[in-house]
């Protein structure tokens, strides 16, 4: 790659991230999701649009729901806001930048049920025709409707942390603030007129218990079970990271978690594969049911000069010439098929497999059966289970083809205080990672684990863990063990300590590893299927020996807005009897759809022996992997979308394309 498209790429790279630091910071109120008639107008319209998910709404807009409708507001930081059954509200001020939040909203009439993040401070009120609700970190209800003699009233009720509730007198005046707690509620009539303090009763919580069967709830059961999870966000997310911590050991679960809306889309363009561009028609109907998710990929890759189907690229997807053929070709007809979510008691995916870790990591680690996508597609398997006492993760590259595949088991066989320490098994092996061989040597990796919580202190959670694994080989059915054929590096072991939680926001792992022989960390990663030639052969004859070093990994994941993760490793040691330096990087970044307007994208990074300056003077460099997509709206339900690959193929021969293509989003 020439200079002149490093920097354009570098730059862009730039670009998009510092779009993304603004979209965390500038804060957002957007709509997540809505059912039935829900709609918006402009401050100095007169006329009423209907909304769509992804909306940026502004100071000066009002939003209403009709009688049976429902509609969640997101913001960043965890605060998020719904209105349900005939409910008028007015966005009077908006500002949440890095220095200041402060959001003013108006609810004119209706039902409001708002969960506040306490990084508003005191900046979030609600106002009605008769009173102002000022919070700090709560989750509370407001209801505005007219009294017998038709006039307004409004009712608060306290379901989490306090509320100071003052009255609201003619001409704006406001008086005394009266403080609600937990499970109170308050009556403010037209005047100001304020009742006593009462405790909530069982009648009051069905009116905010996203649970309750009504008839706008009745055809939204996924949509009320992500706001049982909004419900407690700001203190339970950390009982989740030490809960994911407990039950399976992978410190990115909290970063992998976001499940897809039902939907459609369809993109054509070109799309080089090899050395031929072919043009590219894709549908890609999305469809969630409960729990279950079936992404479908429905594509034709043809030549523009020779269009008829056997001539396509990917022909043999639709020729079913045996049984077991069609049912592959109907696999491939999805991109993946999911139940539940890697943190549920019950987890399936079949297909496309981008992010795959096993237990910490030390074995496998953001593998990805896609990296070749679409070039060569794998339908890939995870199956977990979770249960308080023990749990089981397993994973196969592809169905079809049974040459990677491997797995967990853990147990938490104690009570009482030690009730979370967990000892966990990994096996994970390669039949054939070199088929070009004629001993078609057989790796395999064997890893013990230990974790163990431990109490959180305020917003810092941790968790202690630590793993020993090895490495080994056979070949045409001996086993070797580690010491084949006298060589006492082959395979070898290594041993990991370290910690792993969360800081306010942000997930993080840092670990100390000590390498010996040629084992090496990580050895199932997301470069995996493109080098598993070279990468045994490294194993098998390498000469390294005695690498120490550490590994540091961060993300962030902002509910509705995006997510950011990197992870850096530095080793030294000694490679034929000399001094060397082994490291890699990895990034991933992504910032959703109706964050900032009209634009979105994502960004996946990885780079091996990462040297000082070659990192900013040569990003793009040799051993870097990379997939970027950008997307602009150039119209309602139209993207334009620009996307770049850089990666190596089977051979190991450097490859890379880009292209733009046209997107539709229903």
């Amino acid at each position: 790659m020439n200079r002149k498209r490093i920097f354009i790429f570098a730059l862009l790279f730039c670009v998009l991230f510092l779009a993304s630091t603004t979209a965390f910071s500038a804060g957002n109120l957007t709509v997540k999701s809505h059912l039935g008639r829900v709609q918006y107008k402009e401050s100095a319209q007169s006329y009423y649009k209907s909304v769509n998910n992804g909306l940026v709404l502004k100071p000066g807009y009002t939003i209403r729901v009709g009688q049976h409708g429902y509609v969640k507001l997101q913001f960043p930081y965890g605060t998020s806001i719904t209105l349900r059954k005939s409910s008028t509200m007015e966005i009077k001020s908006l500002i949440a930048t890095a220095n200041q939040k402060r959001t003013t909203l108006f609810l004119q009439t209706g039902r409001l049920r708002a969960v506040v993040s306490k990084l508003f401070g005191t900046g979030f009120k609600v106002k009605t025709p008769t009173a102002v609700a000022g919070v700090r970190g709560t989750i509370y209800g407001v209801i505005v409707d007219e009294s017998a003699g038709g006039k307004k009233q409004t009712e608060i009720l306290v379901f989490k942390g306090k509320v100071s509730v003052q009255s609201l007198f003619k001409g704006n005046r406001i008086g005394n603030p009266v403080l609600l707690l937990k499970n109170q509620k308050i009556r403010v009539l037209k005047g100001g007129i304020m009742r006593n303090v009462q405790a909530i009763t069982g009648n009051d919580s069905k009116k905010f218990d996203e649970k309750t069967k009504d008839k706008d709830t009745d055809k939204d059961k996924d949509k009320d079970k992500d706001k049982d999870k909004d419900k407690d966000k700001d203190t339970k997310d950390k009982d989740k990271d030490k809960d994911s911590s407990q039950k399976d050991g992978s410190s990115k679960s909290t970063l992998q978690s976001r499940r897809p809306s039902s939907g459609w889309g369809a993109g054509f363009g070109p799309e080089t594969i090899g050395d031929k561009t072919w043009q590219k028609f894709v549908l890609t109907p999305k469809i969630s049911l409960g729990k279950l998710t079936l992404a479908f990929y429905l594509s034709m890759y043809f030549d523009p000069n020779h269009i008829e189907p056997k001539n396509w690229y990917n022909y043999s997807e639709y020729d079913f010439t045996s049984f077991g053929d069609a049912m592959h070709d109907l696999l491939l007809k999805f991109y993946y098929i999911q139940y539940g979510d890697v943190k549920d008691t019950f987890y399936l995916k079949l297909g496309s497999m981008e992010d795959t870790t096993i237990g910490h990591g030390f074995l496998m680690n953001h593998y990805n059966n896609a990296i070749t996508f679409p070039e060569i597609r794998r339908i890939g398997l995870r199956l977990n289970i979770r249960t308080k006492a023990f749990g089981v993760e397993t994973m196969m590259a592809d169905v079809y083809r049974t040459k990677i595949f491997g797995g967990r088991v853990y147990v938490m066989p104690f009570g009482g205080l030690l009730n979370s320490l967990a000892f966990g098994l990994t096996y994970i092996e390669d039949v054939s990672p070199n088929d070009n061989t004629s001993n078609h040597p057989s790796v395999f990796a064997t890893g013990l684990d230990i974790d163990l919580p431990m109490p959180g202190i305020g917003v810092f959670t941790w968790t202690l863990f630590a793993d020993i694994a090895t490495m080994g080989y056979r070949v045409t059915g001996t086993y070797s063990g580690l010491s084949p054929s006298g060589r006492k590096n082959a395979g070898g072991y290594g041993i990991t300590a370290g910690v792993m939680g969360r800081i306010l926001f942000f997930n993080y792992v840092l670990a100390y590893r000590d390498l010996k022989g040629n084992f090496m960390p990580e050895y199932f990663d997301s470069y995996y299927e493109t080098d598993r030639g070279s990468r045994v052969d490294e194993l098998l004859f390498g000469n390294r020996d005695d690498y120490k070093g550490v590994m540091f990994e961060m993300g962030l994941n902002l509910k509705g807005i995006g997510f950011f993760k990197v992870n850096f490793q530095e080793y030294l040691g000694t490679k034929s009897g000399v001094a060397d330096t082994d490291n890699k990087l990895y990034m991933q970044l992504e910032l959703f759809r109706g964050v900032i307007p009209k634009i979105h994208f994502s960004f996946e990074y990885e780079r091996r022996a990462v040297i000082g300056r070659e990192l900013i003077e040569r990003f793009f460099g040799d051993n870097t992997i990379t997939t970027m997509k950008f997307y602009y709206e150039v119209g309602e339900n139209v993207e334009m979308v620009a996307k770049y690959r850089r990666f190596y193929d089977q051979t190991g021969k450097f490859d890379e394309n880009y292209g733009i293509e046209t997107s539709f989003v229903f």
